[in-house]
């Protein structure tokens, strides 16, 4: 009996060792690799009349809004609409400060449709795209 709780105890302390030494290596993260880098994030809701989408420039202490980017939208492989830029007329008010990097988008789009987002600014492109989902079904 004596043994046995002498064996456990003993494979009970060689994998803390493993679990100890597993967590000394630290890995360095290159920042300055990653600054500048262009970003697209999408606010797009399928029947809505209006959606949106932010373009922002990696930065090391937050993000940098980008205003003159060229923001095209396809559906389903179609161009349905491209945007060149942001107008101060189409500045999205976010309460006090003009938000700078919402690209606002008029095209629609339906449950089932592929959609994508390409974004083009300063020799980068950045994009997403996928399935608009179905409704949820109440009940």
């Amino acid at each position: 009996m004596c043994k046995k709780k002498m064996n456990t105890k003993i494979i009970f302390v060689i994998l803390m060792l493993f679990a100890v030494v597993g967590c000394e290596n630290d890995i360095d993260l290159k920042a300055d690799d990653t600054t500048g880098l262009l970003c697209v994030n999408g606010y797009l809701i399928a029947g809505a009349d209006n959606n949106y989408v932010t373009v922002a420039l990696t930065g090391k202490d937050s993000p940098k809004g980008v205003t003159n980017a060229k923001v095209v939208v396809s559906v389903n492989g179609s161009v349905v609409e491209t945007i060149d830029g942001i107008k101060r007329d189409d500045m999205y008010l976010a309460g006090d400060n003009w938000d700078y990097n919402f690209y606002q988008i008029s095209a629609s789009f339906n449950p089932g449709d592929y959609v994508q987002v390409d974004v083009y600014y300063d020799n980068q492109h950045a994009y997403g795209g996928g399935t608009v989902p179905q409704p949820i079904k109440e009940g």
